[in-house]
């Protein structure tokens, strides 16, 4: 894992998902340097201003890349853009949100709203 997360751009939260010989998989997250306090920061902002998962979502997958060693693939967030989407009060189109809402239903959700925003920091990430 530290071999691969240094070959990344500092400030970046890294997803990972080991995919395993037998089927299935196993996640793991890991932040370059600076990114687990940005991340953090980020996660706060976002919270404050009443974001949610459908944001999530849309606000990672703006500027995620993704890299493929063997098994692994691992999916990288540059935390800054994703800060200034946060900063600038951009949103998750009505379209995505509807969707999310609709596989929360399907999951067997009593509720009408959306969970709230998942995290791209270590200490929201890790609850």
């Amino acid at each position: 894992m530290d071999g691969i997360t240094a070959g990344f751009p500092p400030e970046m939260f890294l997803h990972f998902v080991f995919r395993l010989p037998e089927g299935g998989a196993r996640v793991w997250d890991a932040w370059t340097a600076g990114g687990d306090e940005l991340g953090d920061v980020v996660d706060g902002q976002a919270l404050a201003a009443g974001l949610d998962a459908a944001d999530t979502f849309h606000l990672t997958a703006r500027h995620v890349s993704d890299h493929y060693r063997g098994r692994i693939h691992i999916q990288a967030h540059p935390l800054r853009p994703i800060r200034a989407d946060v900063l600038a009060g951009l949103r998750a189109p009505v379209n995505e949100r509807a969707a999310l809402l609709r596989m929360v239903a399907l999951a067997g959700s009593t509720g009408t709203a959306l969970p709230r925003w998942m995290g791209v920091g270590p200490r929201l990430r890790s609850r």
